[in-house]
């Protein structure tokens, strides 16, 4: 029964140690939505290192290294919807936003300093959002076009 116990509680902290995503709290007030017309982002983007082409190119390079760790497969990289404080958020989670909710959980470029992380953030900090949001994400358009 001894050793049973010290493998359970070893099975239990390495698989602890192998669920090494960032979880974060979220500040609905301090989101701000990505429109490419908006004012808002613009002031947003002018303060920071990293603008939004170099960011989705960052998220794309973490993306295809990590699938294993990103529950939604995208080959292709994932949307642009939101910028929160120094970070712009390509979220994973992409089936609520036409209903007008979004949920945080992406990966998160900073920047500042283009550091990368896979965040998960609980689905009790989802918060609604204009349903048409999805209409004006960044997919990297800019990108795909002086690609051709």
């Amino acid at each position: 029964m001894k050793i049973f116990i010290q493998y359970l509680i070893l099975a239990i902290f390495l698989f602890n140690c192998k669920n090494n995503n960032l979880r974060m709290e979220i500040d609905k007030n301090k989101a701000i939505s990505y429109n490419e017309y908006s004012q808002e982002f613009r002031e947003w983007e002018s303060t920071k290192n990293i603008k939004l082409e170099e960011a989705y190119r960052i998220h794309l390079d973490y993306a295809s290294k990590n699938q294993d760790r990103i529950k939604l497969k995208s080959s292709r990289g994932y949307p642009l919807f939101y910028v929160y404080d120094d970070y712009y958020i390509f979220s994973t989670v992409t089936y609520i936003h036409k209903i007008g909710v979004f949920n945080c959980t992406g990966i998160w470029v900073n920047a500042n300093t283009g550091e990368v992380n896979y965040v998960e953030v609980g689905k009790d900090q989802n918060f609604h959002t204009n349903s048409s949001i999805w209409l004006t994400s960044y997919n990297g358009e800019k990108i795909k076009i002086e690609e051709k």
